[in-house]
């Protein structure tokens, strides 16, 4: 995928995806969620597109409905 997308758009098509990928329901198991992409776009918003963004901070805030 990064060799026909790049590393910014494989993130992005990652992320964008409309179901939790199995890489990241584990990570948020372990508690490592800062460690999935969502938490690297959230990172970095200025290299991602705001679509990326918003998902990824949809995906995350359904784990800690309670934080801003």
């Amino acid at each position: 995928m990064i060799a026909d997308y790049g590393i910014i758009g494989a993130v992005e098509r990652i992320v964008m995806r409309p179901d939790d990928a199995t890489g990241y329901r584990v990570l948020v198991e372990m508690g490592m969620e800062d460690m999935a992409f969502e938490a690297v776009v959230l990172r970095h918003p200025d290299v991602f597109s705001p679509e990326a963004v918003a998902q990824s901070r949809h995906r995350l805030q359904r784990l800690h409905p309670d934080e801003p």
